[in-house]
């Protein structure tokens, strides 16, 4: 779990087995001041169909080191190591604060039906509690043909600026299951990778 900062290094805090599963937790730790500040918690263990798989059960960087691309750096770096290692999904919960929709921009899916059926739900009572008294059966009518997180992080209806855009607002109070596909085929990593690729030039440009 690296960054691409030389002043940022991980540090195995526990490791635990459990038949074939594997638990580890593990601390991020700046070379300048030799203080911790961050903590990973990541579970790996097969699934019935043989596949390895790996959830991310826990991912917290202090506050005074968040918005510097760390985070950024360790979810694409780690994703490219998983590949070598032969791990097939990353799992995690899409929490009710930013996690909804920023996990649906690096490129996670719904891990059910149900999950979808429950954002889409959302969707539509979010709709109607900004728009009372106003037809939005139109808009309502979109939802139904999307089938993918990122493409209702994406949602912008009314198209205004992006970021303003409702996709956003709706999936950041969204609780969902999340599975990210590391088939390089697979639409899950394509968009993840342009993503994090268009995320890492606007930061350049910003230097």
């Amino acid at each position: 779990y690296s960054t691409n900062s030389p002043n940022i290094k991980s540090e195995i805090l526990t490791v635990h087995m459990s038949g074939n599963d594997l638990h580890v937790e593990i601390k991020l730790v700046s070379t300048l001041s030799n203080s911790r500040i961050g903590i990973l918690k990541r579970f790996f263990y097969k699934d019935s169909k043989g596949n390895i798989n790996v959830n991310h059960t826990g991912f917290y960087i202090y506050p005074e080191y968040q918005n510097k691309g760390i985070a950024t750096d360790i979810n694409a770096n780690s994703e490219e190591r998983y590949i070598t290692l032969g791990i097939d999904s990353i799992r995690l919960t899409a929490n009710e604060d930013v996690g909804g929709y920023a996990w649906a921009k690096v490129g996670y899916d719904f891990g059910s039906i149900e999950d979808l059926s429950e954002v889409k739900k959302k969707f539509r009572h979010d709709l109607k509690k900004d728009y009372p008294g106003v037809d939005i059966q139109a808009m309502s009518d979109q939802l139904d043909t999307m089938l993918h997180a990122w493409e209702f992080a994406n949602w912008n209806p009314t198209n205004v600026a992006f970021g303003k855009h409702l996709g956003k607002k709706y999936m950041l109070g969204a609780y969902w299951l999340g599975i990210k596909n590391l088939d390089k085929r697979s639409m899950s990593y394509k968009i993840g990778k342009l993503y994090v690729e268009e995320k890492r030039k606007y930061a350049a440009s910003k230097a």
